[in-house]
């Protein structure tokens, strides 16, 4: 019981810090599957095992649906950040220098920058990729859904309702398959991202610090 407080906590959590586009995709998504239950809970009490399997499984889909909406969140953040254009500039810059320039031994220099602001550069790269297969999670959750409410809305009250729900349950389980292969490729790569973001940030504020010297200096003489 406290693993199941603790994970519903997690989950406001993320809810709140979710933008408002976001959270109200998640709304409508936990209200269909709302509904789903609404609607089983119509069918027989011999069906009631297999049903709870099932409606578990559907909590957990919105748990991962919630998890996705903020990778997505955070995914965002970095592709509309300033930092891929000014590593851009900073490339193109390094390599007009190196055009210029007489001195191998600096050349070389040069050139080893360049390689290393190009691997930074592949991390946005990286992202925009990870940022689309997280949307595609998404929506395959949201289909999944949409599938089983359906499903619910249409299930006969009689003996062939066991089929139904066996199929059903066979849906369920290949959805939550396809997502659970998103933890080793979507869930690395954050800790990367976030210190590009905080270079980016002590470098403006580095900038700003000398350009204000500068000033005091220049007022001084």
């Amino acid at each position: 019981k406290r693993q199941e407080k603790s994970e519903v906590n997690g989950d406001k959590t993320l809810f709140h810090q979710l933008d408002v586009r976001s959270q109200k995709r998640f709304l409508v998504l936990k209200h269909i599957a709302s509904e789903v239950k609404s609607n089983f809970s119509t069918l027989p009490y011999s069906s009631r095992g297999m049903l709870e399997h099932i409606e578990k499984k559907l909590d957990d889909l919105l748990s991962t649906y919630l998890t996705l909406l903020d990778m997505n969140r955070r995914y965002q953040i970095y592709m509309n950040s300033e930092v891929e254009e000014q590593l851009k500039n900073e490339v193109a810059s390094q390599e007009d220098q190196i055009t210029r320039i007489e001195s191998e031994q600096l050349k070389a220099t040069k050139k080893r920058r360049v390689k290393i602001l190009r691997k930074r550069l592949n991390k946005f790269d990286v992202a925009k990729e990870k940022y689309l297969i997280c949307e595609t999670h998404l929506e395959t959750i949201e289909d999944a859904t949409r599938f089983i409410y359906e499903q619910s809305m249409t299930m006969p009250n009689d003996e062939d309702v066991g089929l139904q729900l066996d199929h059903l349950l066979a849906e369920m389980d290949e959805t939550t398959s396809i997502i659970q292969d998103l933890d080793d490729s979507l869930l690395p790569g954050f800790d990367d991202l976030d210190k590009e973001l905080e270079l980016a940030t002590l470098k403006k504020e580095a900038e700003k610090l000398n350009k204000s010297t500068e000033k005091k200096v220049k007022k001084s003489t």
